[in-house]
């Protein structure tokens, strides 16, 4: 199918990830990109992957740099992706206020009822604890919580989340009836 920018976009990634030529890849992608006016999703996706790239190697401005390009023209199906890759991005450049925001902008895009909730719930409290605000990433871990009572992780993170609140004596108390996973 060579009509599809998606697919060619994905062989090149699927190369650079099996022959490790990620220079050519990224030159080829580039290329890819400048042939001509390529659609919204293949564009974001692109930039995804050199954000990605950029975060291996620890040059995080550039991935900022590059999630940033990809959000004036992502399509809303790629829209919670973009602003959890940008909330772990602020993270490692430690601007946790700006990741916490991120990380609730991209709360609000997630349903209820849909498989994604909890995990979006649980980044969420780690960028609010991370910003010190123990209380909303408290409340946070409880609202997941309900959605799954018997999620060991989201437990024991609750019961340190109390420790660090200043409630040690109930944290530890919690800490103590958790039970361990099959």
């Amino acid at each position: 199918m060579p009509y599809r920018a998606d697919m060619k976009l994905r062989r090149l990634i699927l190369e650079a990830d099996v022959t490790g030529k990620r220079p050519e890849a990224r030159q080829k992608i580039q290329e890819m990109l400048t042939q001509r006016e390529q659609p919204p999703s293949v564009v974001c996706s692109a930039f995804f992957w050199a954000a990605g790239e950029s975060a291996v190697v620890g040059d995080y401005e550039t991935e900022r740099r590059l999630l940033l390009s990809a959000f004036s023209l992502a399509p809303k199906s790629s829209e919670l992706e973009l602003l959890q890759r940008l909330a772990f991005c602020l993270r490692n450049l430690k601007d946790y206020r700006g990741a916490a925001r991120y990380m609730e902008l991209a709360a609000t895009l997630v349903l209820e009822n849909s498989p994604d909730y909890i995990n979006v719930l649980y980044n969420l409290a780690i960028m609010m604890k991370n910003d010190k605000r123990l209380d909303e990433a408290l409340t946070i871990i409880r609202a997941a919580l309900k959605k799954s009572p018997g999620s060991w992780n989201l437990r024991i993170i609750e019961s340190g989340y109390m420790i660090m609140n200043n409630q040690r004596e109930e944290g530890m108390k919690f800490f103590e009836k958790i039970e361990r996973p099959r």
